[in-house]
């Protein structure tokens, strides 16, 4: 899983995938998108 930042700068989370299961995983990028932050997930 990678974010980019708005300056263009980006961190990977290695391995979240294998690490946490897929409703998750879709929980906690849905809590990101409602508090603003550009998520690629339609809900």
């Amino acid at each position: 899983m990678m974010f980019v930042l708005d300056d263009g700068h980006y961190f990977k989370l290695d391995y979240a995938a294998n690490a946490f299961d897929n409703q998750s995983l879709y929980d906690f990028l849905s809590h990101l998108k409602r508090k603003g932050v550009d998520i690629n997930i339609s809900e």
